[in-house]
């Protein structure tokens, strides 16, 4: 009795022991929202009172717990096991969820067993979102009326559960969803910018997503694309959505064209890059300064009138109906007169005259002017050009009487022809006899041996120079200081003067004899 007694206890043992198991797999991925058909299987045929409800863990609210039916059906099996159905749902909510299943077993036992679920396919808890794309735009320029088209790329994401710290991600977001703005396509699918457009990666394995997204001509400005992670299921919740703004500028105009224009010349403009199908209107302002050959068209030609500085502009309307503007400012203009004239030491603007002597000879200089290829001297009567018309420098000698009158001017020229103009008044004194009446230096420029002539106009007075002697001085051109003297006997033509050593440079050459005094520009060391 007692060895019976003591087998039908090991027996229960036995039965008690056998764990409870369910299908599905508590380890699986699950979708929220969808109806599940759980089994679990428990150990003996005479099981009465099946119950199961839905459980929560700590910390995570109660109304979270996974949603359970008690439409339990039951069949036995073969091996002695007792099977119970019945149906339940996840909810949409990103955290462990079970259920606690009782039966009471054939001895009056009630046993109970929990079975949680960690892996649900959700992007919610409560108010935190997670599982967000992360492309590798941040941002899309798509240039005005110019379709344009953006390879988007990010990694799949995981659904991450933030109660179970240990456990980072589970699963893999398969679909996606994007929102573009209203004309704009992914693939080839058109937005309207209400509704969300899908596009499924290939596989459910973490790899790459690429779509192609194509802009229209005018949408979008200001506004964003995003995307975000389909549900899994009509009633779960999509994931948080990543934004990417939207700039849409014009296309950038300028005009090609000449900044200056002669008086009476004429230069092309031109607007780039121009879209097919623009239009362009011109104007120029102050309108008078030059004349347009047409107001409208891709490019014109403009025609100098007046002088003056003038701003041509193109305004542009591209087939969007936008519109740009360019614009480019336009002198027409001759050279400028210059602004001082070197008589020798004397200096004059034209508004003050200058003194200069009968049979003699001068170096007339100016500064050069920008733009100038060459220089127009006019001397006035009572004086000869010696030489230098086309350059900054020339030589003239007076040859009138005391008592008279000469001019000077220069203009500088350039391909628009003569410029503007500056004109000296000079007085011609002296006695009508001169000690020596021109100077003539050689070579000029020069490095070292400088050959100086000093012509005579008589005898007598060659033979006046016999009984006196010159005073040579060399002077910086810029400082008006002496550099080197020499004194020079008079009798003889040509000297010879040493300027070895003399720094590179503009110099003026001045020889005292006399009463009378004269002078030449001379560049050392060129």
């Amino acid at each position: 009795m007692k060895r019976n007694t003591l087998t039908f206890l090991l027996a229960i043992l036995c039965i008690l022991a056998k764990a409870q198991t369910i299908v599905p797999a508590t380890t699986d991925v699950y979708c929220p929202g969808e109806t599940i058909i759980f089994q679990v299987t428990v150990p003996g045929l005479n099981n009465t009172n099946p119950t199961v409800s839905g459980t929560s863990s700590t910390g995570i609210p109660g109304s979270q717990a996974i949603q359970v039916n008690n439409d339990i059906t039951s069949v036995h099996t073969i091996d002695g096991n007792t099977v119970y159905r019945f149906t339940g749902k996840f909810q949409d909510y990103a955290a462990p969820q079970g259920m606690l299943f009782s039966y009471g077993n054939s001895v009056g036992t009630v046993i109970s067993t929990t079975f949680t679920y960690k892996n649900i396919a959700s992007f919610t808890q409560g108010s935190t979102v997670t599982s967000s794309p992360q492309p590798n735009l941040t941002s899309i320029q798509a240039t005005f009326c110019t379709s344009q088209s953006f390879n988007l790329t990010f990694q799949n994401v995981k659904y991450i559960d933030l109660f179970v710290p240990s456990s980072s991600s589970y699963g893999s977001v398969a679909s996606y969803q994007y929102l573009l703005p209203a004309g704009w396509q992914l693939g080839t699918a058109v937005s309207d910018g209400v509704n969300w457009l899908s596009a499924t990666s290939p596989g459910t394995a973490p790899g790459t997503t690429a779509v192609t997204i194509t802009s229209d001509l005018n949408h979008g400005n200001g506004v964003s694309i995003q995307v975000r992670g389909a549900p899994c299921s009509g009633t779960a919740a999509p994931g948080p959505a990543v934004s990417i703004p939207i700039t849409r500028p014009t296309i950038s105009h300028f005009i090609n064209g000449p900044l200056s224009l002669c008086p009476g010349g004429s230069g092309n403009f031109a607007v780039t890059a121009l879209q097919a199908g623009s239009t362009v209107s011109w104007s120029a302002s102050p309108a008078n300064i030059v004349s347009l050959s047409a107001t409208s068209g891709s490019q014109i030609n403009a025609t100098g009138q007046a002088h003056g500085n003038t701003t041509v502009t193109a305004v542009i309307t591209d087939p969007c109906g936008g519109t740009s503007s360019a614009s480019i400012p336009v002198i027409v203009s001759q050279l400028p007169a210059p602004t001082l004239m070197n008589v020798g030491f004397a200096t004059s603007d034209g508004t003050t005259t200058v003194d200069v002597q009968r049979l003699t000879q001068y170096a007339l200089s100016i500064a050069p002017i920008s733009g100038a290829t060459s220089y127009f001297w006019s001397i006035g009567n009572n004086a000869t050009l010696d030489g230098g018309q086309g350059n900054t420098e020339v030589n003239v000698t007076i040859t009138g009487t005391p008592g008279t009158t000469t001019s000077f001017s220069v203009q500088p020229v350039n391909e628009c022809g003569r410029g503007g103009g500056l004109v000296v008044q000079a007085n011609i004194v002296g006695t009508g006899n001169c000690d020596f009446c021109a100077l003539q230096v050689s070579p000029n420029p020069v490095r070292s041996d400088l050959y100086v002539t000093m012509d005579r106009v008589s005898d007598a007075v060659e033979k006046k120079q016999t009984l006196q002697t010159a005073q040579v001085t060399l002077y910086d051109f810029y400082t008006n200081q002496p550099v080197k003297t020499w004194e020079l006997r008079t009798g003889q033509k040509q000297y010879h003067l040493d300027v070895t050593g003399v720094r590179k440079g503009q110099y003026v050459l001045q020889v005292v004899l006399g009463k009378e005094k004269r002078t030449k520009q001379l560049l050392i060391g060129q």
